[in-house]
């Protein structure tokens, strides 16, 4: 939702679970703040990393606007 509250962004995709735990690894290397809450890091079973195949995203508006937004 933005900050106005007039548009707000959509994702749908199929989700796909991560078992590899070089993407976990990935995870806390870059948002170490996580250890705070998953101490185990990659190790910690309770933490699973997933993707989103088949993704699309779009914005719409309380005008009427929609739009796609490009999925890198």
């Amino acid at each position: 939702m933005s900050r106005d509250h007039k548009k707000w962004l959509r994702i749908r995709g199929l989700v796909k679970f991560d078992e590899n735990r070089d993407a976990k690894a990935q995870v806390f290397e870059e948002a170490p703040h996580l250890l705070n809450i998953y101490p185990k890091g990659k190790n910690d079973e309770t933490f699973v990393t997933f993707f989103l195949e088949n993704a699309k995203a779009m914005i719409f508006s309380i005008t009427g606007e929609i739009g796609d937004v490009p999925i890198l």
